[in-house]
């Protein structure tokens, strides 16, 4: 199981904000592009890592909503590739980027 790198993109500054939590890098490209399409708007408000999208859904869910994130995709449990964090860690480096000082490490759920 690896810790990935998740962008939590709020979609709507109101006082309960929609949001997205995207993997950053390469991975998340299409969901970004997605994102962009349907919501231009949308920003990126920080980057967390996670255990799975469900832990990172579920974090970002309590700090910006103050409630916990439900779920019945298990799909969303699913923990992540190893070889997801290992491209993570080889495009930050290609790109001149030190993540670890950036993010919030989601405790395991």
């Amino acid at each position: 199981m690896a810790r990935v790198i998740f962008e939590v993109w709020v979609r709507d500054a109101s006082d309960a904000p929609a949001f997205d939590c995207l993997r950053a890098g390469p991975g998340g490209d299409e969901a970004r592009q997605a994102l962009k399409q349907s919501c231009p708007s949308a920003e990126l408000s920080w980057m967390l890592a996670a255990d799975s999208r469900f832990d990172a859904l579920n974090y970002c869910a309590s700090a910006l909503l103050g409630r916990a994130h439900e779920s019945d995709d298990e799909a969303e449990r699913a923990p992540q590739p190893d070889v997801w964090a290992q491209d993570q860690r080889r495009w930050f480096e290609l790109q001149g980027l030190r993540p670890a000082p950036l993010f919030e490490s989601v405790p395991n759920q």
